[in-house]
């Protein structure tokens, strides 16, 4: 998973009242499904879970694709500089973050809290069905899908926190407490955008702010509504007026809210910069936040919000002078950092801004258009190793052996090795240093697999199977195995060997909804306050290479011969079996169909009645026989199918059609699983027989001609008129072509001329 569901960090306040956060946070938004479950035999982006198990230090096999938070643990491990017990929790914090896992997040519970005061205060039972207050707001008209936390759990505990004062001042339902709840009421409002109105076919209208406070109204009134209606601007995103309505509150010395007002200046001034707008950064009013944090750090009177001051400054300086504060950020993780959470988050963000890339997307090739933002990165040791441990770019495994030169440490000879041909001139002086890293070093399991690769593509095959023993027996990691495991598939030397090493357990099982399926996997897993020992294990599968080898690149007699093999799994033999047999029906070897329908029998035994007529029937009904077979079971197909693979019964319909077969397509790939055994005869046998099976078409189309065929012949053979059913069905159910709407037109002609008043006729109102 590959990871594809992305989220941005919350960068949490710790100011005091009505603080929101500044950063854009991504809510879970899952398009209409069906969504299938994915068979992930390889993490790629991040390590397996547990990630407790990777926080503390247990690397495996360290890819460069993984995003670039886990290449931060690994530089410092590699390093010999271990995260400790406070900078793993942060680490993992992190990570929940991340991968859109909320359950760290107080504002739920905070909204909760409020609303359930609010009640109490009223006097009035909890109403469970009004709308529940929505926290979060699009960052601009056009960004509906990538919300922001506009009003944040401290908002709404200060909210509790002054309730709770005045009704124990003036009583719960006072007038006081109902006046003060309205205004409060009207500053929440604004936390969520207005709702489309469809009627009018435009964006609702802005609810109106609190109103001024009566002119009768005491001083404390007074002052409050200041502060209420210059919040409800700032979550209105009316940040000029809310920047001007908090300054004059920190001119107002007799306010409560004079400090804090001061400080969210700065905070209008950095909402203004950052989510007002859909065109980017607004530089100047970035910079005007910038001096005014200024300013508040050298106020002395400020000392209380010091902490609050200072998290604003280091957020705005990551937009500002992203490469000196890249600089200090990146230092202070390698060494060593009590603040591992916000200091990673800034250094993150600098990251994916200067590549312009999402930190969970892979990529090969990494540009920065920022001349100096560009050598600061090469000018830090652990920016210059994520950068170039992570591209392919042409001159990087130069410049990772120029480093390796200068450090020789295992961090740049990972760098070195994961670029490395063999062909190098200092190729042996790499290999040689790759080879002495010990087993106990978290670089072994990573330097055995490249290893491996670089002697697999010298043509040393037996070192590079000796390198991939080696560091299989040095992780337990899932991902890492199935990695190792499919470089020595790619080397299997017989038919066995290839089976044995294409049914593996995957790491992880995800869903098209992924970010959901991981933040569910995640929470099982960390659960556990201990710490984690091993990892999950999952039932075995057909990884996809092993599935291409089998379907691709077997001829008939050799996919036979796997089909009987004791390596296959015995829960996957009946995937196997049905595949063998329909491939031989398909290519009308009969001979290797009896055999294929001796398997059938013995692991699919529902069957039984189906094959023992096929195995009996003459020449002329054989391949109708055949035919209604795989009609009754929508399973059946020519292929083996990898990963999770068909969910419902093999002679269930699918409703979301998966049934039956397409053509299967074509994997032209130099380099495959049973490259080193196959003949090219066998290959080219294969290859007939693919072209053949492929010829007639999809599903529909094979088994309509059979069965429109066999019908005209044969009007009085009971089974046809659900033959012809099912056909129809099947152009409806199934995958189709050009030629699928004409046989459905012919079988139902044929059911309906014939067949009058029978049910399967009946059933068949229509054809498609």
């Amino acid at each position: 998973m590959a990871f594809k569901a992305k989220r941005s960090q919350i960068l949490k306040s710790t100011a005091l009242a009505l603080l929101c956060s500044l950063s854009a946070s991504s809510q879970p938004v899952l398009a209409c499904g069906p969504f299938y479950d994915e068979a992930v035999f390889s993490a790629t982006l991040h390590p397996d879970l547990p990630f407790r198990l990777y926080a503390a230090g247990n690397l495996s096999l360290v890819e460069p694709t993984f995003a670039r938070s886990y290449l931060v643990v690994a530089y410092r491990y590699l390093n010999n500089k271990p995260l400790s017990a406070t900078e793993r929790e942060q680490m993992l914090n992190f990570w929940r973050y991340r991968l859109g896992d909320s359950s760290g997040s107080e504002t739920d519970s905070s909204v909760q809290l409020w609303q359930t005061n609010r009640y109490k205060a009223l006097g009035i039972k909890p109403d469970d069905k009004a709308d529940r207050l929505y926290p979060y707001r699009s960052a601009g008209a056009n960004d509906d899908y990538n919300p922001f936390l506009n009003c944040n759990d401290d908002a709404f505990k200060q909210a509790v926190t002054t309730l709770q004062a005045k009704v124990a001042k003036f009583g719960a339902g006072s007038a006081a407490v109902k006046e003060w709840l309205s205004a409060q009421d009207s500053v929440f409002c604004h936390c969520s955008a207005p709702q489309y109105d469809y009627k009018t076919k435009s964006p609702g209208k802005e609810p109106p702010l609190p109103a001024p406070a009566p002119a009768d109204a005491s001083e404390e009134v007074k002052r409050e509504r200041a502060y209420q209606i210059a919040a409800a601007n700032f979550y209105a995103k009316n940040f000029d007026e809310s920047a001007k309505l908090f300054g004059a509150i920190a001119l107002d010395g007799g306010s409560p809210y004079q400090k804090i007002s001061a400080y969210l200046v700065a905070r209008s001034l950095i909402r203004k910069a950052t989510v007002s707008t859909d065109k980017g950064i607004d530089q100047v009013a970035l910079a005007a936040a910038h001096n005014k944090l200024l300013e508040l750090q050298s106020d002395p009177t400020m000392t209380a919000m010091k902490e609050g001051i200072e998290g604003l400054l280091n957020f705005v300086g990551l937009r500002l002078q992203p490469a000196d504060t890249l600089v200090q950020l990146s230092k202070k993780i390698a060494a060593g950092d009590n603040s591992l959470y916000q200091d990673m988050d800034g250094y993150i963000y600098i990251l994916d801004s200067a590549f312009k890339e999402d930190s969970e997307d892979a990529s090969t090739s990494h540009t920065v258009d920022d001349a100096k933002l560009a050598a600061a990165m090469h000018g830090d040791d652990m920016t210059d190793w994520i950068w170039t441990f992570s591209t392919s770019d042409k001159g990087s495994l130069e410049h990772a052996y120029d480093r390796y030169q200068k450090k020789k440490n295992v961090a740049w000879l990972l760098a070195v090795g994961s670029k490395l041909t063999g062909k190098e001139s200092y190729a042996s002086e790499v290999l040689d240093a790759l080879s002495k890293i010990e087993k106990t070093s978290p670089a072994y399991v990573t330097a055995n697999s490249q290893l491996a690769r670089i002697f697999a593509e010298q043509g040393h095959n037996d070192k590079a199977v000796a390198a991939i023993d080696s560091a299989l027996a040095g992780t337990k990691s899932p991902s890492a195995m199935n990695a190792l495991n499919l470089q020595k598939l790619m080397l299997a030397r017989t038919l066995d060997q290839m089976i044995a090493l294409s049914y593996r357990s995957p790491a992880l099982i995800a869903g098209e909804a992924e970010s959901m399926t991981l933040s569910d996997e995640w929470k099982k897993l960390d659960q556990k306050k201990t710490e984690v020992k091993g990892y999950s294990t999952l039932p075995v599968m057909l990884r996809p290479e092993g599935a291409i080898a089998i379907n691709q690149r077997l001829p008939l007699s050799l996919f036979l011969q796997a089909a009987q093999s004791q390596q296959v799994p015995p829960a996957l033999r009946k995937d196997i079996a049905q595949a063998a047999f329909c491939r031989s029906v398909l290519l009308h070897d009969q001979a290797s169909s009896s055999k294929a329908s001796v398997l059938l029998k013995q692991y699919m035994p529902a069957l039984n009645a189906f094959i023992s007529r096929y195995d009996s029937a003459g020449a002329d009904s054989k391949e109708f026989s055949a035919a209604y077979l795989m009609l009754k079971n929508p399973g059946s197909r020519p292929y083996v199918t990898a990963g999770v693979g068909r969910t419902t019964s093999f002679g269930q319909l699918d409703s979301y059609q998966d049934n039956w077969w397409t053509t299967i397509s074509a994997d032209k790939a130099t380099k495959f699983a049973g490259q080193v055994f196959l003949k090219p005869a066998e290959l080219a046998k294969a290859k007939s027989e693919v072209a053949t099976i492929n010829g007639y078409g999809t599903a529909s189309d094979y088994l309509g001609k059979v069965v429109i065929d066999y019908a005209r012949k044969h009007l009085g053979d009971s089974r046809v008129p659900e033959a012809l059913h099912l056909i129809v069905k099947a152009t409806k159910l199934g995958a189709t072509d050009d030629k699928t709407s004409a046989l459905s037109k012919q079988a139902f002609q044929i059911l309906h001329q014939n067949y009058k008043g029978n049910p399967w006729t009946i059933k068949t109102p229509y054809y498609y």
